[in-house]
């Protein structure tokens, strides 16, 4: 791929400015998450062949940036967010045990905390262990560089993964209406 960008004259840089990224190996998430066999080391990174070769013969290509940019980049943004990330999925399996010792203890007793008086009891539940915040009154929201489409035609915005065709079509169809309908369904 990178003879290709140099003989069409792309600029390929070699490295990204600055350090280098350190390493991403976690002692948590290593524990946790086992990386199976066949997946491709991209700098300190072990990635899905498919996804390799994804990113070498249709994401890079044309855009000037090498696929070593392109993995230390990832290998970067990867390695800032991981503690983050790390801290919300510790802190979600926190509340996430003490909701699942909630509903243990109220069938213990003989409860059926999904009756409607028992909603309540549940609010205030979710509330005290940080799961619900207060409602804190009207918000004001300013947006930026949003593209006009989005902005302004008033539509349902979904987010789908993108290798899931069916998901897909069901989103355009929600956000723009029936492609079928269009194309099929007029008189």
């Amino acid at each position: 791929a990178r003879s290709k960008q140099r003989a069409r004259g792309d600029t390929v840089p070699a490295t990204p400015p600055g350090p280098p990224p350190a390493p991403v190996h976690s002692p948590a998430m290593s524990a946790v998450v086992q990386t199976p066999n066949g997946y491709v080391l991209e700098g300190n990174l072990r990635v899905h062949p498919a996804l390799a070769k994804l990113v070498e013969e249709e994401i890079c290509p044309g855009t000037g940036f090498s696929t070593t940019y392109f993995w230390s980049c990832m290998e970067r943004v990867i390695t800032d967010l991981r503690p983050e990330v790390e801290k919300c999925l510790t802190r979600r399996d926190e509340i996430q045990a003490k909701i699942d010792e909630f509903y243990k203890a109220r069938r213990a007793e003989g409860k059926d905390p999904a009756l409607p008086e028992f909603r309540s009891q549940c609010r205030s539940f979710l509330t005290e262990i940080g799961y619900l915040e207060p409602d804190l009154g009207p918000v004001n929201i300013t947006t930026q560089d949003v593209d006009p489409e989005i902005a302004e035609i008033p539509a349902p915005q979904l987010v789908v993964p993108s290798d899931n065709a069916r998901y897909v079509l069901n989103a355009v169809n929600a956000r723009w209406g029936s492609l079928f309908d269009a194309l099929y369904g007029f008189d």
